[in-house]
């Protein structure tokens, strides 16, 4: 069952640490303000963080959504601790909000990150250039999903734009309304 969230054998080597003390893998599939959503091998549980986590982890070192975690669960119906985080593969990141100047993971271990843009009137080429450092940053494969399509007056010249800026990353034009869809 965890094969279907992204198991293999790397995760598995990355494990081996933690299964000789009694914990389980699992992925974040939702974070929520002081509990998470996991998927385990015997399917989703409800967890929170275990103290010495809490005490111990750096700044952007507390599980986010598609981090694999070790776990501990005693019965299927209780609540699961997270005890630790395993190392990322690829992380999305910003800059937190704030004076100080720290790191605040959004989303970790993705191959592949989707950059949605509208075509309409939020149309905005440099934040579509900022979000394509971060993801250029984060070690996931950027794609451009150019959306309202069906609403843009002139969507050569849009493309053009996209290409001019994201050189090598795929942009994809599309409508929900019409069969407008570009490449």
């Amino acid at each position: 069952m965890l094969q279907q969230a992204g198991w293999d054998e790397v995760w598995e080597e990355n494990f081996a640490d933690f299964a000789g003390k009694g914990l389980r893998p699992a992925r974040v599939l939702a974070q929520y303000r002081n509990s998470y959503s996991l998927w385990t091998a015997a399917g989703e549980a409800d967890a929170e963080i275990a103290g010495a986590l809490l005490y111990r982890a750096e700044a952007g070192g507390l599980p986010v959504v598609g981090d694999w975690v070790a776990m501990r669960q005693y019965a299927p119906t209780d609540l699961a601790i997270i005890a630790d985080v395993l190392p990322r593969k690829t992380k999305f990141s910003r800059k937190a909000s704030g004076p100080a100047a720290e790191e605040q993971v959004i989303v970790a271990n993705i191959d592949l990150l989707f950059i949605v843009c509208g075509l309409d009137h939020d149309y905005n080429l440099r934040r579509l250039e900022r979000y394509l450092v971060a993801a250029g940053q984060s070690g996931a494969q950027p794609i451009i999903v150019l959306n309202k399509a069906d609403l843009c007056t002139d969507l050569t010249m849009r493309v053009a734009e996209v290409d001019a800026i994201a050189a090598g990353v795929p942009a994809l034009a599309i409508s929900a309304v019409s069969e407008t869809r570009r490449s």
